[in-house]
């Protein structure tokens, strides 16, 4: 991967030459998360970096979130409760220039320990009455940071949509059932949420199949 560093930032120096790129090239190598600790600390304010800011805030420039879904399974269509349920991969990714390190692997961070210390984006689906994070056998949630400062967070959830159903056709109906993403506190002034255009960021298996719906 191609990386892209801004001279506005600093690079923080959290990686000893003598042992980050030594790795033989056919292993997948990622540093060790508890290395991102000498930049955040608490998470609060240290060496410039504020979890409560976001990346681009103290330039005064919107923070762009890429969004992309991939869904593993949709099922329980329930037309008394007007609900159905989707077991999803959900990955983010934006730029925190503050988080630039000078190891030559990304850091790869598992432990929420770490995780609740960086910014991330407050998305949420809007149309959802139930959602949680899978958690078997342990939290199924990563986040790596590139040496540039890219963030990739991705996560495997249950959630449970609203789907308002017209049943007069039925059994020859047709439902189109939305999925909305939005922030929870954030403005758009605030964060850029790139559009999901059609079909591009939104992934599923192709044999996917349930017995009451048809996945388009």
């Amino acid at each position: 991967m191609k990386t892209a560093f801004d001279s506005n930032f600093k690079t923080h120096s959290i990686c000893e030459s003598w042992n980050s790129g030594n790795q033989p090239e056919n292993l997948l190598w990622a540093e060790s998360a508890d290395r991102l600790l000498r930049i955040i600390g608490n998470g609060v304010v240290k060496d410039g970096y504020n979890m409560f800011m976001t990346p681009s805030q103290a330039q005064g420039k919107t923070t762009v979130v890429s969004v992309a879904i991939y869904i593993e399974s949709m099922s329980s269509f329930r037309t008394q409760t007007m609900d159905f349920e989707v077991d999803m991969y959900l990955a983010l990714a934006w730029y925190d220039r503050r988080l630039a390190h000078n190891c030559t692997h990304p850091v790869l961070v598992t432990h929420k320990f770490i995780a609740d210390r960086l910014w991330q984006p407050d998305l949420y689906f809007v149309n959802s009455k139930f959602a949680y994070l899978q958690e078997v056998t342990t939290p199924n949630f990563m986040v790596i940071v590139y040496p540039d400062g890219l963030i990739f967070k991705s996560m495997r959830l249950d959630v449970t949509l609203s789907c308002m159903m017209d049943l007069q056709r039925f059994p020859m109906d047709k439902q189109e059932c939305p999925l909305i993403i939005q922030s929870c506190m954030l403005t758009v002034f605030i964060l850029s949420r790139e559009h999901l255009t059609e079909h591009q960021n939104i992934s599923r298996l192709k044999k996917l199949q349930t017995s009451v719906s048809e996945i388009l």
